[in-house]
C-alpha cells in the first residue's frame, strides 16, 4: 500500500468515526433531549481497541522495529490527548438551542487572520503542535514542506470538525478559527525544528555512528 493511499485510508475511517458520532448527536437532539459526551471509558476503549488494529496491520504490512512502535505509540498518545482537549465534552441543553441557536453559529467562525493581538490561547495553540512536528518525523520520513502540510491538515481537520459539530448541537460549542490553523501550523514547524536540532546533537554526543537510535534517526 502506497503512502497515499494509506492516508487516504485513515482519513475515510475518520470520517466513517465521524459519521457515526453525528448520527448519536442528531438522535438526542431531535429528541430534545438535555445531554453531554465525554471522553469517558468508551472513548478510551475505543481508542486502546483502534491502537491495537493499527500496530498489527503496520507490523504485517511493514515490519517496523521495536524503535519506530516507541515513537509510534507516543505520536498515536498525542493525537489521542489533542482530540480528547479539542473535541470534548460535547454537551447541549434545550436553553442552549433556544436562546443561542443557529443565529449565533456565525459568531463562532473567524476567518480574519490576526484579528486579535497575541493572546494566551494563541501561546497554547502553538504549544499544543509543537509534539505533532517532533514526533512526525521519528514515524515517517519528513520535510519541513511535508511537517508544514500536515500539521496544517491535521489542524483544519479539528476546525472543521469543531464547527460541523457546532451545527449539529444548534449553536457554537467552539470557535472556528483561521489563527488556530496559523498558530497550530507555527507549532508543528517549531517542532520539526526541534528535532533537527536534537538529532544533530545526538550525532555530535554519541561516538558510535552505528548506535542503533542514531542511524534511526538519519533514515527519516
Amino acid at each position: 500500500m502506497k503512502k497515499h493511499r494509506l492516508t487516504l485510508f485513515l482519513v475515510i475511517i475518520g470520517c466513517i468515526l465521524a459519521g457515526i458520532l453525528m448520527f448519536m448527536l442528531r438522535g438526542n437532539i431531535d429528541k430534545g433531549e438535555v445531554f453531554s459526551i465525554g471522553f469517558d471509558k468508551t472513548g478510551i476503549v475505543a481508542s486502546i481497541f483502534a491502537y491495537l488494529i493499527l500496530n498489527i496491520i503496520i507490523k504485517l504490512k511493514y515490519n517496523k522495529g521495536i524503535i519506530f512502535f516507541i515513537f509510534f505509540t507516543l505520536f498515536y498518545i498525542y493525537i489521542i490527548l489533542v482530540i480528547q482537549v479539542t473535541q470534548f465534552p460535547i454537551y447541549s441543553t434545550e436553553s442552549l438551542r433556544e436562546n443561542i441557536g443557529t443565529v449565533a453559529l456565525g459568531k463562532g467562525i473567524n476567518l480574519i487572520p490576526f484579528k486579535a493581538s497575541l493572546h494566551l490561547p494563541s501561546i497554547y495553540n502553538i504549544v499544543m503542535f509543537v509534539p505533532f512536528g517532533f514526533l512526525y518525523p521519528f514515524i515517517w520520513k519528513n520535510s519541513i514542506k511535508k511537517v508544514t502540510l500536515h500539521g496544517f491538515a491535521f489542524s483544519f481537520i479539528i476546525e472543521i470538525t469543531q464547527l460541523i459539530i457546532s451545527i449539529i448541537v444548534g449553536y457554537p460549542l467552539r470557535v472556528t478559527d483561521i489563527n488556530d490553523l496559523i498558530f497550530n501550523t507555527f507549532g508543528a514547524i517549531i517542532g520539526f525544528a526541534l528535532f533537527l536540532a536534537i538529532r544533530k546533537f545526538m550525532n555530535l554526543v554519541i561516538k558510535n555512528k552505528s548506535n542503533k537510535i542514531l542511524v534511526y534517526l538519519y533514515q527519516r
